[in-house]
């Protein structure tokens, strides 16, 4: 029999390696997170009207832009988090843990409030005239601001079990308790007060996981390095803003500029491209921690990003090849086939989020490593993409999903090009102490 190939003996030791197994884990927790995800916005679709179905994904598009505060935040919990366990510095790690889990649960209650007392205005803003649905929405930023950076700690620890545990269970809740609300007659913003109860249980099942954190029998003091905290804080923050502007602004300022009918249109069309971005979401979970503990213990942490690059081409690509061949059929799956009119734009939208997958998976291998030379560039053509949808909002969907994808391009060349170094950390700098 003939010797294996170099090829097939690398392909073994990658399905045996821990990329594959915490990957498989993560996969299988986001994957039916999000098809449960996809459930409700395709089950919503089919109970409401086309108006209605519009408020609420512009609701949705809302949440995600808040998002972004809590996404920095979780990063950097996941960052030290990561370096913390990678030094076995388990009572650092304990009092990472106290300090989201009390500071985390102040800012919500205080995100809840702020939009409670806004919600006229943001109704305004979207020309919606239920402020009970915007009151919801408030609950669920701030719902979404505590629970991903509680898990965080256990996503940086690398206890990738527990991690897709809480994954599955979130959004099993949300997405049950909304649906049962839904169905049940209180409309849209009784279906959102019911998705944020569910992220509550979520809470509830990460704290108890949680308990267990660290072997130290005392939290030990953390002492920060302050210029690289702040160094990491400021290049997290843009990079993820950036990020985030680039997959909600559109739906967004589609919801603001055009007629209520063509964004309820827009947001069909979403769903379906990203259907995509969510195929891949678990491999910036993945990328950011190993590359962070990699770098902290003075390792090559570049076959992380080949080999999350190269399976995001091959999941989100296949799927883009049936967005080509049949995207009437994708959008009447997903949406129904009231929104048939958006399968011209199927394609070309699919085809901007799988770039902007590969910009988050990029990105995230970047901040791993504390280099973050592409935030300046990247945050410049976010901008680039928001100014000019707004000058051309006045056209077409066709000229914002061209913009969508031109920009995407440019971004991912200049995450994957900023190499600019701004410090790695070492195994001798124990995450980032003094």
């Amino acid at each position: 029999m003939a010797a294996h190939t170099p090829q097939l003996t690398a392909l073994r030791r990658f399905l045996k390696g821990e990329f594959f197994r915490h990957g498989f884990l993560v996969f299988t927790a986001m994957m039916i997170a999000n098809l449960l995800s996809y459930a409700f916005r395709f089950l919503a679709a089919r109970h409401v009207s086309v108006v209605e179905y519009g408020v609420l994904s512009s609701l949705f598009a809302f949440v995600n832009l808040f998002f972004a505060p809590a996404a920095i935040l979780a990063i950097i919990v996941t960052k030290y988090s990561s370096e913390f366990t990678a030094v076995d510095d388990f009572g650092r790690l304990r009092t990472l843990k106290r300090w989201v889990s009390i500071g985390g649960t102040a800012v919500a209650v205080a995100i809840a409030g702020i939009v409670y007392l806004f919600r006229f205005a943001i109704a305004g803003y979207f020309g919606i005239t239920d402020t009970g649905a915007v009151a919801a929405t408030g609950l669920i930023v701030a719902v979404y601001f505590l629970l991903p950076n509680l898990w965080a700690i256990l996503q940086g620890s690398q206890r990738f079990r527990e991690f897709s545990l809480v994954i599955a269970i979130d959004g099993f809740a949300k997405v049950s308790l909304g649906l049962l609300a839904l169905f049940a007659g209180y409309h849209v913003a009784g279906a959102l007060f019911a998705y944020a109860a569910g992220g509550m249980l979520a809470i509830a099942y990460v704290s108890f996981q949680l308990r267990t954190i660290g072997t130290s029998p005392e939290p030990v003091p953390i002492h920060l390095d302050a210029r690289r905290l702040l160094q990491s804080m400021a290049g997290v923050a843009v990079s993820t803003i950036a990020v985030t502007m680039m997959g909600s602004m559109d739906s967004v300022l589609v919801q603001h500029f055009f007629h209520s009918r063509i964004a309820g249109l827009y947001g069909a069309i979403t769903v379906c491209g990203k259907a995509l971005l969510v195929m891949v979401g678990f491999l910036p979970a993945i990328v950011l921690p190993k590359a962070a503990a990699l770098a902290n213990q003075g390792e090559s942490a570049q076959p992380i990003l080949v080999q999350a690059l190269g399976l995001a081409l091959i999941i989100s690509g296949s799927g883009l090849v049936l967005y080509r061949l049949n995207p009437g059929f994708v959008i009447t799956l997903m949406a129904g086939a009231k929104y048939g009119l958006g399968a011209p734009y199927v394609f070309k939208y699919g085809l901007a989020m799988v770039l902007l997958a590969c910009i988050t998976i990029a990105a995230n291998y970047r901040m791993g490593l504390h280099r973050f030379g592409y935030v300046v560039p990247l945050a410049g053509v976010a901008l680039a993409e928001l100014a000019v949808i707004q000058i051309g909002a006045h056209g077409s969907i066709d000229q914002v999903i061209q913009t969508l994808i031109v920009g995407h391009a440019v971004a991912l060349v200049c995450v994957l090009l900023g190499t600019k170094d701004h410090g790695v950390a070492s195994s001798r700098r124990r995450a980032g102490t003094d």
